[in-house]
């Protein structure tokens, strides 16, 4: 609904950042096994055969939206480097003729799981942070019926949209609306007044 354009945002630059991370991570790889970094087309194929891959596995395992819940984040994490590792080993099996040994594997897996996690952790703390209190947008709900209170819920579930609600229009007090009870400010006659203070 309204978090649509902005996750697409997210989705994407985190694409783009994943990919990077998947380059240096093989980059270090070798480094760490001791091998010289020729890109050879063995190599390519296996980078462009990782950004697939991980693009696939993201999108399964939602590992590409924002996090709030710490934990959350980290059994995601772990699920998307489980069948990763597994693709990533599986395609290095393959390619016999080429270097790609299970040290080299396991060291281009561990450091890209290092790398992978500390940005996505930083980027999310970054973004949460700057959401709780900078930037947000005022929202005056117009009735406090069963649409009032999804729109609501839907502002409180996704504080990364930046949106603070400042209250609710309502003409009539009913059962339905005793969920924002303390949050109605005033009529629908009041919506000028209101809008200009």
């Amino acid at each position: 609904m309204i978090r649509n354009t902005y996750e697409k945002f997210y989705r994407y630059s985190y694409l783009v950042l994943d990919i990077g991370l998947i380059l240096i991570s093989f980059h270090l790889g070798h480094v760490f096994r001791g091998l010289n970094y020729n890109q050879t087309l063995h190599d390519q194929v296996l980078v462009l055969y990782s950004v697939i891959s991980w693009f696939v596995i993201i999108r399964f395992t939602h590992f590409d939206k924002i996090f709030i819940n710490h934990w959350e984040r980290l059994i995601t994490f772990f699920k998307s480097i489980l069948f990763f590792g597994l693709t990533i080993t599986a395609l290095g099996f393959l390619f016999k003729g080429a270097q790609y040994s299970r040290l080299l594997t396991a060291y281009y897996l561990i450091s890209f799981a290092i790398l992978d996690y500390l940005a996505h952790h930083i980027i999310d703390q970054t973004i949460i942070n700057w959401n709780k209190g900078h930037f947000k947008r005022n929202v005056l709900i117009i009735g406090a019926g069963r649409m009032g209170k999804k729109i609501y819920e839907e502002i409180k579930r996704h504080p990364e949209m930046r949106y603070k609600t400042v209250g609710f229009l309502e003409d009539n007090n009913t059962d339905e609306t005793n969920f924002v009870h303390n949050k109605i400010i005033g009529q629908l006659k009041d919506f000028e007044k209101i809008l200009k203070t």
